[in-house]
């Protein structure tokens, strides 16, 4: 098993431009976050932050997928752009974080260390997590991609 860094940190509340669907797999997440941002670029709303994607499923699945992407546009005036919505997303309360670097692709062995994790800390999942793009396509090389992994987690007992 891989060796992440995992802290515990507060959860922010972040105003977002985002689209959730029902998406074929996984690899789907980068086509909506292309659509939220070319909707950004029609509004000439620039990103606030780095791109997220939100998983509501509880546990892997292999096809049709609950996904939000979302892209932060912080205070800017903005209004609902087809199926590209605005909204507040709520910060939890604290959340489990892992950073993985390199290319995306295989993230099992991020997720089996996020999740020892948790269970070994007395720790119960409460909500659903998050993947954040510090650094992706167009930003680096695919070795340099950075992407931090999110449960809302609250301590067991």
């Amino acid at each position: 098993m891989t060796d992440y860094p995992i802290s515990v940190k507060r959860g922010e509340p972040l105003r977002v431009a985002s689209i959730r669907a029902v998406v074929p797999n996984y690899g789907s997440t980068s086509a909506l976050i292309k659509e939220v941002f070319q909707e950004l670029g029609k509004a000439g709303i620039p990103p606030a932050g780095p791109s997220l994607a939100i998983y509501y499923d509880e546990g892997y699945k292999a096809r049709d997928v609950d996904i939000e992407a979302a892209v932060p546009i912080g205070a800017v005036k903005a209004a609902d752009m087809g199926r590209v919505k605005v909204r507040e997303l709520p910060a939890p309360e604290q959340v489990v974080s892992l950073m993985r670097p390199g290319p995306y692709g295989d993230f099992r062995p991020a997720y089996d260390a996020i999740m020892q994790w948790v269970q070994a800390n007395g720790y119960l999942i409460a909500g659903p997590n998050r993947e954040i793009y510090h650094r992706g396509p167009g930003q680096a090389p695919p070795a340099e991609y950075l992407t931090e992994i999110q449960f809302p987690v609250v301590k067991a007992g």
